[in-house]
């Protein structure tokens, strides 16, 4: 748990632990949606888009509670350059949503969330490149830390897998006997090397729109557009998701299987609609956390997003819950906690940016 100074204020502790009980309920209630051959009761790209329409109605909802519609228009007009900037990182959270719904079809709950630790081994890479900061020892100490953790993981789930796989069809002795002709080890196979990349990508894009939104609503946000409100830049941020969805319906070929009624009446079942509802939920939350927080404590909510689900679905999926699994998840939560103890912190961001900009003035 962290300490107490790491956050500013109450509220701060209220996002912050909002933000991952609901990170933790979209990782199970998307698990609960599989069927058993690991496909999903609905079109995975449908709901996104219905989520990114629900987003931008609470937004809009928000920002009208105290002013208008008229204004929050003027508004859009007048950072209309704003809007522009946030494509970038609509585009990569719209990657990051679809490619969820394929590696949580791909892995267990469990596995999922300490495969994503990787994104914080590449926000680091992030940081240093594109702020020119320079991370401690400490800071990369913790990064391949935690690192070691996920292959540990990793390695747990598949032994578990090959073991049921094998009880299953009555073929313990015959799968003995594979590695005998050379088979390669499950984690060298094809699909799993598919598998490690797409959550490498998910990683990716996650780790960096963070970084730039966060930049957007603390950075830029703050000076060239002076100061748009949140909620307008939510509505930016949600729209140029829905066209980013559009677009990748497009690329797909699914723009219009996604609008046919089978695939808009299964967004009436029960858990799609928890779906739903929690994962607007979520990105209202993001932009707060992102706003009075920082991306770095953010993956601190993500690792404990690792416990929390570990204990759900241990008792929901039968998860394995082994030695691995324990030692994965200390290992990661460690190297979570030995990286914030030496975070790269905002406001050295915004002053060094700042500074950059008196000099070319």
């Amino acid at each position: 748990m962290p300490c107490p100074a790491v956050f500013p204020d109450a509220k701060g502790a209220f996002t912050f632990f909002l933000y991952t009980l609901l990170g933790t309920n979209h990782g199970i209630l998307v698990a609960l949606s599989r069927k058993e051959s690991g496909s999903f009761l609905y079109n995975p790209t449908t709901v996104v888009l219905v989520v990114e329409c629900v987003k931008l109605v609470a937004a809009t909802a928000l920002y009208a509670k105290s002013s208008s519609v008229g204004e929050l228009v003027q508004e859009v007009v007048k950072h209309r350059k704003l809007g522009a900037l946030y494509f970038v990182p609509a585009l990569l959270y719209c990657l990051f949503n679809n490619l969820s719904f394929i590696n949580l079809a791909n892995y267990d709950p469990t596995t999922y969330f300490v495969l994503l630790q990787l994104r914080v081994v590449m926000m680091g890479f992030v940081y240093q490149c594109l702020f020119r900061k320079r991370l401690t020892m400490m800071q990369w100490s913790s990064l391949v830390l935690l690192t070691i953790g996920c292959i540990i993981k990793e390695i747990g789930y598949q032994k578990w897998v090959k073991k049921d796989t094998s009880l299953h069809n009555g073929k313990d002795n015959e799968d003995k006997d594979d590695n005998k002709d050379g088979t390669l080890h499950p984690l060298l196979t094809p699909n799993i090397a598919t598998a490690f990349l797409l959550m490498a990508v998910q990683g990716l894009c996650s780790c960096f729109a963070s970084v730039y939104n966060e930049y957007l609503l603390k950075g830029k946000a703050s000076t060239a557009n002076q100061s748009a409100p949140l909620m307008v830049q939510n509505v930016f941020m949600y729209l140029n998701s829905i066209l980013c969805n559009l677009l990748f319906l497009v690329f797909k070929g699914d723009f219009v299987s996604v609008f046919q009624w089978k695939s808009i009446q299964s967004i009436g079942h029960p858990i799609v609609i928890g779906i739903i509802v929690n994962s607007a939920t979520t990105g209202l939350v993001t932009s707060v956390f992102l706003k009075s927080l920082n991306s770095i404590l953010k993956s601190f909510a993500n690792a404990i997003e690792i416990l929390l689900t570990t204990f759900v679905s241990y008792i929901l999926f039968n998860s394995p819950l082994d030695l691995f699994t324990a030692l994965a998840v200390l290992v990661v939560v460690c190297a979570s906690f030995v990286y914030n103890l030496n975070p790269v912190k905002n406001e050295d961001l915004r002053r060094e940016s700042g500074q950059k900009e008196e000099e070319e003035n």
